[in-house]
Order: C-alpha cells, then sequence, then structure tokens
C-alpha cells in the first residue's frame, strides 16, 4: 500500500513551525537590554524587602553578618539593619542620612564626595531601575535572560574607581535577589534580598 504523501503546503508549514521552535532557545538566551532591565525594575513605585547581609574585610579573619530591612523608591534609599546593631542609612537625592543605635543622625552631601556618589549610585540605580545614573556612572553589562539576569557595574569615574571596583546584581523577572560589592581594596559585600 503506497505512503499518503504530505501536501506540499503542509510541509511547508510544518518546516517553519520546527524552525521557529529551533529559533527560540536561542533568542531565550540573549542577554536582556540594560533598558529592558531597569524597565522592569522601574515599574514598581515603590519596594519593600529584607535583606540578609554578609562582608567579608581583609583586616578581620571572621566574616561579618547582619539583617534587616529595605525601602527604595525614585530618589531615595533606606537600608535599616535591625541585627546584630541597630543602624539605618538613608539616602535621599544627595543627601546620605546614617543614625547608629540612638545617636543623633548625621548628614553628608554626597553631591561634595563623587566616590560616595558612585556608590550610592551603584547601589540605589539598580534597585529602582535609573538607567540614566547607570549609563551616567558605570560601564554596564547583562547576562542570562529576563527570567534570571545578571547585572554588572564598573565606575567610569577615576574617584568611584578608588572605594569600589565593581557591583554584581543577579535578580529574576523585576526583582533583584543579590547584590555583592567589591570593594578597590579587596573588600566584599554580599547581600541576599528577599522581596516583602
Amino acid at each position: 500500500m503506497p505512503k499518503p504523501r504530505c501536501p506540499r503546503r503542509i510541509r511547508l508549514l510544518l518546516l517553519l513551525t520546527l524552525a521557529a521552535r529551533a529559533a527560540s532557545p536561542a533568542q531565550a538566551t540573549e542577554p536582556p537590554s540594560l533598558d529592558d532591565l531597569m524597565a522592569g525594575l522601574a515599574a514598581a513605585p515603590e519596594r519593600r524587602a529584607v535583606f540578609r547581609e554578609t562582608k567579608r574585610l581583609g583586616a578581620l579573619s571572621t566574616e561579618l553578618q547582619s539583617s534587616g530591612h529595605l525601602r527604595v523608591r525614585r530618589g531615595y534609599l533606606e537600608k535599616a539593619t535591625d541585627w546584630p546593631t541597630p543602624e539605618r542609612l538613608e539616602m535621599d537625592g544627595d543627601r546620605l542620612i546614617i543614625t547608629a543605635g540612638n545617636e543623633p543622625p548625621r548628614v553628608v552631601d554626597v553631591g561634595v564626595a563623587p566616590e560616595l556618589r558612585t556608590l550610592i549610585d551603584a547601589v540605589r540605580g539598580p534597585l529602582v531601575g535609573d538607567t540614566a545614573a547607570l549609563r551616567r556612572g558605570f560601564t554596564a553589562t547583562t547576562a542570562g535572560t529576563l527570567a534570571g539576569w545578571t547585572l554588572h557595574l564598573v565606575p567610569r569615574d577615576p574617584a568611584g574607581a578608588r572605594l569600589l571596583r565593581s557591583v554584581t546584581m543577579q535578580g529574576h523577572a523585576d526583582q533583584v535577589g543579590q547584590l555583592t560589592i567589591l570593594q578597590a581594596n579587596g573588600d566584599e559585600d554580599v547581600m541576599l534580598i528577599t522581596p516583602q
């Protein structure tokens, strides 16, 4: 009995379907653009999260652990450490406000400290999706996909590079899951972030 023949139009449709499926994995592995990544992070007007932080300092043989919560919105970042010692850092526009325990707050004008501005922009910029700050201050590279991405920032400004070697963020979709800060002296700060 002869085999039924597949009409030419159906064969063409099958070939196009197979070609589209074969192309999909390659497209899915393309890294997201900085604009696409930041658009997702900028979508929420405010974010709240808890963090667990590990600091590895060259001068110490043991790691320093801390935990607390974060609150971020455009132009603002609050990092409140609850354990082991209460401390609050507020980065509001060009002001850094530091409150340690029951001491009165100290205010630092970031506008006169370019190296500090680099550090603040490296942390606050990605968390709020501030593409302009990242393009202005860093060489940014992305890897992965929007479903599981990595953002790597290296300071452009020599003053900032004296304090900061790089910042690497990992996340998925519009959430940051890990932030790693590598200082110029080799000290490392790793923060695990869980959205609330």
